[in-house]
């Protein structure tokens, strides 16, 4: 009796064009290939969350002011950035109002330092994923 395989999704944040904020991105091309277990979902926008909402989800992004690679699952562990306008909207104020609303519960965002070896950020980002999954 064959057995439903479910993917766990992986969505992925960042911008290729600023090299501080690309880590993430760029680990994940190279994980895709490995993981074949992982569905690496590659977001421009915080709201691409919004079609994931009821899929069992990693985040995967680049978090200012890390030491090493982490597991992040309380939403209220970021900082509060400062929102005046809709422009001001980052990720974690995102989750924020989508925990606040109710629409998520769970969160499980792995964060990954602005400098990292691409190595030592593979290696890490895959013991998270496979130990979580």
């Amino acid at each position: 009796m064959k057995q439903n395989f479910i993917k766990k999704t992986v969505l992925v944040f960042g911008n290729l064009d600023v090299k501080e904020d690309s880590l993430a991105k760029i680990v994940a091309v190279k994980l895709k290939d490995e993981l074949g277990e992982m569905d690496f979902i590659m977001c421009d926008k915080p709201d691409d969350v919004l079609s994931h909402l009821s899929d069992d989800f990693f985040i995967l992004d680049v978090v200012k002011g890390l030491k090493d690679v982490i597991l992040i699952t309380n939403i209220d562990d970021f900082c509060q950035t400062k929102t005046v306008t809709v422009h001001d909207f980052d990720l974690s104020t995102f989750l924020k109002i989508l925990k606040g609303t109710g629409q998520i519960k769970d969160v499980k965002i792995i964060g990954v330092p602005q400098k990292m070896d691409f190595d030592d950020a593979k290696s890490k980002i895959k013991m998270i994923l496979k130990n979580n999954v």
